[in-house]
């Protein structure tokens, strides 16, 4: 079964035995590799990148290596480039002509260009044995649509003219506007969101934000880092969105410590892992522990269920980001 300019897999049907997911937006690729991944939960997977050095016989053969550990396996093949090469385009055109068996699934995950994916014999051998799922941004007059859709996804009902709002802010950053979607969950909750309460949310002149806040913990600047608090309090930002972002940076980091005992962990870029790296070194497990405890605390702040500054809290934290011992974790 061939599946062209998909945005998701199929969840009605059985798993295909090779997947091409294909497109030029990092959000949309990641979200289609997630669905994937999560229907063949359970999977053993095992996961190459394509490099100039990368030995392709190494991709041929892998299903028969991972055999041994289990009876289903997942195996991605991640072209950042977009394109494989010569040795690369024979060997998936031969996978394409002999899909895996049934407990082998095999996913292909391409950058290329939309005008060479046409082209290229490799993504339609590919196509034709399996699904191809494409994730190409949307055009700049489909933002306002795209943004809707997934702010409906999200549980709010924007009109119109939110949602042109908010797409004229993100400019076209689908991961920006997925973020700025979050806050206004946060802030606001479900239901109905009007233009005006897009304006006062999302800003795009704001002097700080909280990824510059995190940035400067992650990258060990106390000092900065403190400062950006403290403009983020000046402006009446609510702290139930410093509190997210401290969250999520802090639960990454003990994931990719080994700190956390979830089953099913999130999926993370590997650009992402290495911006956090540091950090996880600078900081040790136990440390890491600490602090997703501290962000626990002040979350149960923010809301009210625990005495105590949320804002002095979220200093206690950043500094621990950054790399300084304080009491609020310990």
């Amino acid at each position: 079964m061939t599946s062209e300019k998909k945005h998701s897999p199929d969840q009605k049907n059985r798993l295909h035995p090779v997947y091409l997911i294909a497109g030029d937006d990092p959000l949309l690729v990641q979200e289609a590799v997630d669905s994937v991944r999560q229907q063949a939960a359970g999977a053993i997977r095992r996961t190459f990148f394509s490099t100039d050095d990368f030995d392709w016989q190494e991709l041929t053969t892998s299903g028969d290596n991972m055999s041994l550990f289990g009876d289903q396996q997942l195996v991605e093949m991640h072209i950042p480039g977009g394109k494989p090469g010569a040795i690369g385009s024979r060997v998936l055109r031969d996978i394409a002509a002999k899909p895996p068996e049934h407990d082998i699934l095999m996913v292909i995950v391409s950058g290329a260009r939309y005008g060479d994916l046409k082209k290229a014999s490799w993504a339609k051998a590919l196509g034709a044995a399996g699904q191809r799922i494409e994730a190409w941004r949307p055009k700049p007059e489909e933002m306002p649509r795209w943004v809707s859709e997934r702010m409906q996804k999200a549980g709010l009902q924007p009109d119109a003219a939110a949602a042109r709002l908010l797409a004229e802010r993100v400019e076209g950053n689908l991961v920006a506007a997925s973020q700025e979607i979050q806050k206004l969950l946060l802030l606001r909750g479900p239901g109905p969101v009007d233009e005006k309460a897009v304006s006062e949310a999302v800003t795009d002149s704001a002097r700080f934000d909280v990824f510059q806040l995190t940035g400067a913990a992650l990258a060990g600047s106390a000092s900065r880092a403190l400062r950006v608090l403290y403009g983020l309090r000046d402006e009446h930002l609510a702290p139930a969105i410093v509190s997210w972002a401290l969250a999520r940076d802090v639960i990454d980091l003990c994931q990719i410590a080994g700190a956390t005992p979830e089953s099913q962990p999130k999926k993370l870029w590997p650009a992402r892992t290495r911006q956090l790296e540091p950090a996880v070194r600078r900081l040790g497990v136990n440390r890491c522990r600490q602090l997703l405890m501290a962000t626990a605390r002040a979350d149960a702040m923010t809301k009210g269920q625990l005495r105590g500054d949320p804002w002095a809290q979220f200093a206690a934290i950043v500094s621990a980001l950054a790399g300084k011992r304080t009491r609020a974790v310990a």
